[in-house]
């Protein structure tokens, strides 16, 4: 358990090409910061083939503010958000499969106000991320990822 746990950052990455108009702007842009009382932390290795592990984090009297946006020729990807809760605790569990990269779970959040969409797509690379939730007391946000694996 961490008493006093603030984390953030901004980031802006991209370039954009004047000469070529065939060739789309790309880059990534986006600001994130978190502030809790207390924050907790734990992961769990499970021994079975399909599964990679889960992780459970918990943060209470919490704010979190984000937004960004990520684009070129092949992907796409907006998110934003604010919250402010009195208690947030996420689990979540990821398998694998032949090809993928298969992440489920969920967050809870306990006396809280705020909202939040995640929405990133890159057909090349074979990934999709969908998130979105709202809440004025009591919420619970689905989080569903999946990735392509590397093949070696």
């Amino acid at each position: 358990m961490t008493v006093g746990y603030s984390d953030g950052s901004c980031r802006f990455d991209g370039k954009i090409s004047l000469s070529d108009p065939d060739k789309l702007a790309d880059g990534m842009i986006g600001c994130y910061g978190r502030i809790s009382i207390f924050h907790f932390f734990g992961s769990k290795n499970y021994k079975n083939e399909q599964s990679k592990g889960g992780v459970i984090t918990g943060d209470m009297l919490t704010a979190v503010l984000y937004g960004g946006a990520k684009f070129d020729k092949e992907k796409i990807g907006v998110q934003a958000g604010l919250r402010a809760s009195l208690f947030v605790g996420r689990y979540s569990r990821t398998f694998e499969t032949n090809k993928w990269n298969v992440e489920v779970g969920m967050n809870l959040h306990v006396v809280s106000g705020g909202g939040e969409f995640i929405f990133n797509y890159s057909p090349k690379e074979g990934n999709f991320d969908f998130k979105t939730g709202a809440s004025t007391l009591f919420g619970i946000d689905i989080i569903f990822r999946l990735k392509r694996k590397m093949i070696e």
